[in-house]
């Protein structure tokens, strides 16, 4: 089977577009161009030919956008395909716990030269610098992680709708981990292809 992927506009000019048919059937009421927008309002909102497969980032305001979508799909019985989540990032060093960042961060530079207590131990210095910023950037990676999660939790539990009285249910949510951007874009779409192609074979969501 061939499948037509069509890039829609920006949300508020796309549902824009999705409402049209339906606007244009209750103008004419009948004719040619009625018949061509039923047509596709049909197609729109047949859940076996059409899917909305909508994407964002693990950030607030990207989510926030997506589930006003979302509510909006489902006020126009548009059928939701997968909800892809990309650049989903993970706690980077697990077994490195909190007191030891607050340690490494915790490390001071010795007194400067010729101060009371002064060791002028350069290299004491420098790796006093190196475990500090180290501390930073774990922190940092840390905060960037926790706010991936929380965004996640988010949206997994505002989409989350029983199958009830017609309705399709909660739309699958697929995690597409973050990739760094080393400048081959061939590669890196690549490996986001090779992520959603895993997620259709075993069938689960991640």
């Amino acid at each position: 089977e061939l499948a037509v992927v069509v890039d829609l506009h920006a949300t508020g000019h796309a549902i824009s577009l999705l409402r049209a048919p339906g606007g244009i059937m209750q103008v004419l009421r009948r004719g040619v161009l009625f018949d061509r927008a039923k047509q596709i309002e049909d197609l729109l909102r047949d859940p076996v030919r059409t899917a909305f497969v909508t994407v964002a980032l693990p950030e607030e305001l990207p989510v926030t956008e997506l589930l006003e979508l979302h509510d909006k799909l489902r006020e126009l019985q548009a059928p939701e395909g997968p909800v892809v989540l990309n650049g989903v990032f993970r706690e980077p060093a697990p077994e490195i716990g909190d007191d030891v960042v607050r340690f490494l961060d915790g490390a001071r530079a010795p007194a400067p030269a010729g101060a009371p207590g002064a060791t002028g131990a350069t290299g004491e210095s420098a790796t006093r610098a190196v475990a500090r910023n180290a501390a930073h950037d774990l922190a940092a990676l840390r905060a960037w992680a926790k706010r991936s999660a929380r965004e996640e939790a988010r949206l997994r539990s505002s989409l989350a709708a029983p199958a009830s009285e017609g309705g399709r249910g909660s739309p699958e949510i697929i995690g597409v981990p973050f990739f760094v951007d080393d400048g081959n874009a061939a590669d890196l779409v690549q490996k986001i292809a090779d992520q959603l192609a895993d997620h259709s074979h075993d069938g689960g969501t991640r």
